[in-house]
């Protein structure tokens, strides 16, 4: 348990030349042991099949949506979860991308 409080302000009265260039003066700070860490969210490219989304570290997910219904044609590790339309296969694996993400945080 700390004293210290759970968010400060930077003031803006207060200048810092080296610093106003990359910063503004209305940002608002967390204290790390509070902050729940972010995912950012996949992006969605094209893809022949359907669409992709990559992390850049050798995972994608390829959804192929040629038939009727959309189908995985790569998950990391195996295979995905069945779904019936494009936007809970992204769901999806926006899911398992933040579970996997986060499982390697401490």
């Amino acid at each position: 348990m700390t004293d210290a409080p759970e968010r400060i302000w930077m003031d803006p009265d207060i200048k810092f030349p080296e610093c106003e260039k990359k910063y503004s003066c209305d940002v608002e700070y967390v204290r790390a042991d509070l902050a729940a860490p972010k995912v950012k969210p996949l992006v969605w490219e094209y893809h022949p099949a359907g669409k992709l989304a990559s992390n850049n570290m050798g995972n994608a997910y390829i959804i192929d949506n040629r038939g009727p219904r959309p189908k995985w044609l790569k998950w990391p590790g195996g295979h995905g979860p069945e779904r019936e339309t494009m936007g809970e296969m992204e769901a999806a694996a926006q899911a398992d991308y933040e579970r996997r993400i986060l499982e390697a945080l401490e």
